[in-house]
């Protein structure tokens, strides 16, 4: 069983683009994020080592990180809008279930889980994987869904994990505590019946999106077995044999994910071969004409050139 945990890539995008916005550089590692789309899997630690290397930063204060967490969960919302506007009319406690069935298993596999009584339905975090920024992401994002709704504050509680002082730079909402063991969410219920499906309780993402996730975190031009074993802390000849086991080729998955990545900043470039292939990490443009050709048997320059026709019929 593969192990890694996921999330999608919105949440270190939308980190990414204020940063740029703000004139903050950001580690080269993060460079992968501009070949993905918004809810394609990478690793779910990516925004919280990001995070950390920007409390290091010396242009940045807790400002800044107030305008990024309410950035990034704008952009959530904005994201969100086919599965939440559904959900618009309902109480809070629907929406957050909305949220929940839309992302657990499906888009993430972090320990996230519901409760339930008569009266209320609680949010989750396993403390396990707790950390300050982790909470924080997940805060403003609820704080910004629960602005939208006008919920009332003796409709909702957060508590947190640690301490205040873990939190001190931060300005909370009334309805929040501390020192909880883990970070939770509760609203009011509106009904006394049961809300949640327990099949939706106990999905499980495939081996396959773990891959997919694990692949989209390493540059095309280093994208093999080696690296992908490595970041999945694995050894070659295990994952190897695991895949072969599951029916799963890793060449074809690896391939796969450099067309797909290649493809996307070739539009991004506007059709430059050039730049593609530098921001895939090639110095021979050569590199990506044979991405292109061994998937779909065209150029880049006759995929690109089909793709506009098509956009402009």
């Amino acid at each position: 069983m593969i192990k890694f945990q996921v999330r999608p890539a919105l949440t270190t995008k939308s980190m990414l683009d204020f940063c740029q916005m703000k004139g903050i550089s950001v580690p080269e590692e993060y460079t992968v994020f501009k070949g993905l789309l918004d809810f394609d899997l990478t690793n779910a630690s990516s925004p919280i080592r990001l995070l950390e290397y920007l409390s290091k930063h010396e242009n940045v204060d807790a400002t800044f990180f107030e305008q990024l967490f309410y950035y990034s969960a704008g952009q959530w919302l904005i994201h969100l809008k086919p599965i939440l506007s559904q959900s618009c009319d309902k109480s809070i406690a629907n929406q957050i279930y909305d949220f929940f069935i839309n992302m657990v298993g499906v888009r993430t596999n972090l320990d996230w889980r519901l409760q339930e009584d008569d009266e209320k339905l609680a949010f989750i975090v396993n403390s396990a994987y707790g950390s300050v920024y982790e909470e924080l992401i997940l805060y403003h994002f609820f704080a910004a869904l629960l602005a939208r709704a006008d919920v009332g504050t003796d409709e909702v509680e957060i508590k947190f994990a640690k301490e205040m002082e873990s939190y001190n730079q931060y300005d909370f909402l009334p309805y929040c505590h501390f020192n909880n063991d883990r970070f939770e969410l509760t609203v009011a219920k509106y009904s006394v019946s049961k809300m949640i499906n327990p099949l939706f309780l106990n999905r499980i993402m495939s081996d396959y999106d773990l891959l997919i996730a694990a692949c989209n975190m390493i540059p095309v031009s280093e994208l093999n077995v080696t690296s992908l074993s490595f970041i999945l802390s694995m050894s070659k000849r295990t994952l190897t044999k695991y895949c072969e086991e599951m029916g799963i080729s890793l060449k074809t998955v690896i391939n796969h994910v450099k067309y797909k990545r290649a493809k996307r900043l070739l539009v991004i470039n506007d059709g430059n071969v050039k730049a593609t292939a530098c921001d895939c990490g090639y110095t021979d443009q050569g590199r990506i004409s044979k991405i292109f050709r061994q998937i779909s048997g065209q150029s880049p320059s006759e995929y690109y050139k089909e793709q506009q026709d098509f956009l402009f019929k």
